[in-house]
């Protein structure tokens, strides 16, 4: 029973230790919203958000295995020692979850000034396509072939 309490703090160690991780991952990244920097910022804030998912896919997987492992029974209840360890690493993990809401809500700010910025990009290109396209439908729709006639 003592291996099962050893492996349930080791997961939920693991864990924490991935949150850590994605917490400093996430406050590795600067992101300004400025205009010159968009494209690198874009780029960068799509990494990072496949860097977490990463994480948190791994956090799934330690959760199933908690979930398989969950040691407890009577006695585990009784274990004084065993339950401060895991309500201390839940503690810890409820402060890094918050922490990652903040983080979370600052990038959102910026990453809709990323957007914002893309999309208006977006939309004058289709429009440069639109306008390109409608003098192309026209030259194919003559079907004939322009000829200068001084070079007759």
């Amino acid at each position: 029973m003592e291996n099962l309490k050893g492996r349930y703090i080791e997961l939920l160690q693991e864990k924490l230790d991935a949150l850590n991780y994605m917490r400093e991952a996430t406050l590795g990244q600067v992101f300004t919203g400025d205009e010159t920097l968009v494209e690198s910022e874009a780029e960068a804030f799509i990494a990072l958000y496949e860097k977490r998912g990463n994480v948190l896919s791994r956090v799934e997987k330690i959760d199933d295995a908690l979930e398989l492992l969950d040691p407890l029974d009577a006695e585990d209840l009784e274990d004084t020692a065993f339950q401060s360890q895991v309500v201390g690493l839940r503690q810890k993990m409820v402060e890094l979850a918050r922490d990652m809401v903040n983080l979370d809500k600052a990038n959102m700010d910026v990453y809709k000034k990323i957007s914002a910025y893309v999309k208006n990009n977006m939309k004058q290109a289709r429009q440069g396509l639109d306008l390109i396209q409608g003098y192309d439908d026209y030259l194919d729709a003559n079907e004939g072939h322009f000829l200068d006639k001084k070079k007759m």
